[in-house]
């Protein structure tokens, strides 16, 4: 199954992503770079991150939950990685992308063909407890990389690379 991408921003220095279920950046350029590459297709979220996002479900998007919690998220629940390969499979049309969080992403490395990932570099000290997993160079290759036209002005600079599994 090549339709499984996983999409995350990191902080440079430690892959930190989160705290408290909060992104730790708010990057305009990001946000737009996240809905242009999700639009029409599938968005899959853990349900920490989704009960954090500021506006949901997301328009233009099929939304899903990922929990065995039984609580009504307003979207459909997916309960384990099998339904959301199955959701895969049954929809080779669509991308489905795994927006976070941090035991999320552990989960579907494995699972996911491409990892878009956007790489904030700052040297600050915001406190974070959630962190992207390590991208092995054994299974993963860098396939593009470019700097937001932003970028220079930015109070967080930032890049847009996409990995692809060896």
């Amino acid at each position: 199954m090549n339709n499984i991408i996983i999409i995350a921003a990191m902080r440079d220095y430690d892959s930190a992503i989160g705290y408290q279920g909060n992104l730790l950046y708010d990057i305009k350029e990001d946000l737009n770079y996240f809905k242009e590459i999700t639009y029409n297709n599938i968005v899959i979220f853990g349900s920490s991150t989704y009960i954090k996002l500021p506006h949901k479900p997301l328009i233009g998007r099929d939304n899903f939950v990922l929990s065995r919690k039984d609580i009504d998220y307003g979207v459909p629940k997916l309960k384990n990685i099998e339904e959301v390969l199955a959701l895969a499979k049954n929809n080779p049309d669509k991308k489905v992308f795994i927006c976070g969080g941090e035991s999320v992403y552990k989960s579907f490395l494995d699972y996911s063909h491409e990892i878009y990932l956007t790489i904030i570099k700052t040297n600050d000290t915001k406190i974070a407890d959630t962190h992207f997993p390590e991208i092995d160079p054994q299974n993963w290759k860098m396939i593009s990389v470019r700097a937001d036209e932003e970028n220079i002005n930015h109070k967080y600079p930032h890049y847009f690379c996409k990995y692809r599994k060896k």
